[in-house]
């Protein structure tokens, strides 16, 4: 048998060292990749979570802006509801106002339950036609907080004389079980 003079390759050892060498890199990456989509994902939660706060902060501060009546927990005492709309009939705020194009305006919040999350609903009622939106998910068990000034809202119905500022405290539940807490405030425009 005839040796060759160049035996080019790797001895046992040097393959060896070498997988374990690429079995700490894979490692380390593999580590790095699902830190990095955990991340991703905690992020992409917080900002639904923003989004929601974005939603209702629009709509809210507008309504609060055209109110000219101001109604608290209560249906029975709204005293300009548009004809043919059918509101919710347990609101926690309920906005009304006439509009010069469109005519008698109502706006209703109330929170709803869809499967297991409570959802904090915008019902619109203009011209005898109702819309609804979600304007915030992930409410938890708590109930929103309702505070105005300079008169309380503190009994459910008409508050008199209409207040001048109301405030709307939130708390979501994010997807870890984190509470986030925002408070919108709107104030009505004085002619």
């Amino acid at each position: 048998m005839k040796l060759l003079k160049s035996e080019d390759g790797f001895t046992l050892v040097e393959l060896m060292v070498s997988v374990a060498i690429l079995g700490i890199i894979i490692g380390a990456i593999s580590a790095a990749i699902i830190v990095g989509l955990q991340t991703s994902d905690r992020t992409t939660n917080r900002l639904a979570e923003s989004h929601d706060a974005q939603d209702v902060a629009a709509f809210f501060v507008t309504d609060m802006q055209s109110a000219v009546t101001v109604t608290y927990k209560a249906m029975d005492t709204v005293s300009m509801v548009p004809a043919g709309c059918s509101p919710a009939s347990s609101p926690l705020l309920v906005f009304s106002w006439t509009d010069p194009s469109a005519g008698a305006e109502m706006v209703s919040y109330y929170s709803a339950t869809s499967g297991s999350e409570t959802q904090l609903v915008r019902q619109q009622c203009v011209a005898g036609s109702a819309s609804t939106v979600v304007v915030a998910h992930l409410l938890g068990s708590s109930t929103p907080l309702v505070a105005c000034v300079p008169t309380a809202c503190t009994v459910p119905g008409l508050v008199s004389p209409a207040p001048r500022t109301v405030s709307l405290a939130l708390s979501a539940v994010g997807s870890d079980g984190t509470t986030y807490s925002y408070t919108l405030q709107g104030s009505r425009r004085t002619s």
